[in-house]
This record gives C-alpha cells, sequence and structure tokens, in this order.
C-alpha cells in the first residue's frame, strides 16, 4: 500500500501499472488473464475503506517469465485518498493446472507487499514475511503524475 500523504502527493494519477513474472506454466488453458487493480483506502490498514478506482488485464504468456509486464489503463485512473492500492488478481490456476508467480527480489520495498493466497497459506492479507518469506519483495509499481501537497511544492522529482 502506499501512502501518499507520506510521499507527499495530494493525488496520483496512474497511467500503468508494472509488475515482474518469476514463473509461468500455462498448463491445459490457452491464456492465463491477470487483473490489474487501482484502488483508495482512507483506512490505514489494507482492507479497510477501499474503493475501486480502475481496472485493466494482461494475458500472461511463457514469453513474460524472468520480464517486468507492463499493463497500461485505458484511462489516468486518479487517487486522492491517503493511501493508494495496487492489486494483481490472479484466477485460480489449478482447474486448468496453470501456475503463475509473481517476481520480486530481496532489494527492499517503498510499499509494503502483501498476499492472499489459500494455496500459499494467506486465507486474508498478510506480509509476505508472515508467510515465511520475509525476504521475498514483489516488483510491482504505478507509473503517472503525482499533484504535490501545499507543503512539498517546492519539491522537484518525486517517485514512487
Amino acid at each position: 500500500m502506499y501512502n501518499l500523504t507520506s510521499l507527499g502527493y495530494s493525488s496520483f494519477a496512474v497511467t500503468k501499472v508494472s509488475f515482474a513474472v518469476q514463473g509461468f506454466q500455462l498448463g491445459t488453458a490457452t491464456t492465463f488473464p491477470v487483473n490489474v487493480e487501482v484502488y483508495s483506502s482512507t483506512g490505514g490498514a489494507v482492507t479497510n475503506n477501499l474503493t475501486l478506482r480502475g481496472t485493466a488485464t494482461v494475458n500472461i504468456t511463457a514469453s513474460m517469465v524472468g520480464k517486468v509486464v507492463e499493463v497500461p489503463l485505458v484511462a489516468p485512473v486518479s487517487v486522492s485518498s491517503p493511501e493508494m492500492l495496487i492489486v494483481v488478481s490472479v484466477p485460480d490456476g489449478q482447474p486448468t493446472s496453470t501456475g503463475f508467480y509473481l517476481g520480486g527480489n530481496s532489494n527492499g520495498q517503498t510499499a509494503t507487499g502483501y498476499i492472499k493466497a489459500s494455496a500459499c497459506g494467506a486465507n486474508d492479507y498478510m506480509t509476505f514475511a508472515a508467510i515465511g518469506n520475509a525476504n521475498a519483495h514483489i516488483v510491482l509499481f504505478p507509473t503517472g503524475n503525482a499533484t504535490l501537497g501545499v507543503e512539498n511544492l517546492d519539491s522537484v522529482n518525486k517517485s514512487i
């Protein structure tokens, strides 16, 4: 979850979301659609007061393994709440023997990453550290245009 207030932003207009693909096995399916969802939040916790602001879908292929996939949004999605949550929503691949693994690294993170997947032992949103992967930091980031808060108008460059 990105805390826009802490970053000095009064709003952020997301134009695309990028994420890394660590692994993929197609199985018997012909395509594997993955949804990217942008939420606003005012509750300070992952599941509190979430409002869906925009979504886009990309079909994952084996050629994307080891790469960062860029998913453009049809129109910029503006978030002006204190927090912004970016979700990569993956359908259940078990019926078609399809496997997908979101890419990550051990280089740290700019915002806490969460997982919710009963197959991974996470029936509710949990940090990767909570399920035994303290050094797994997902590679997932929004690109867009930030509007600085009044107290940060003297800042020149900001990125998240």
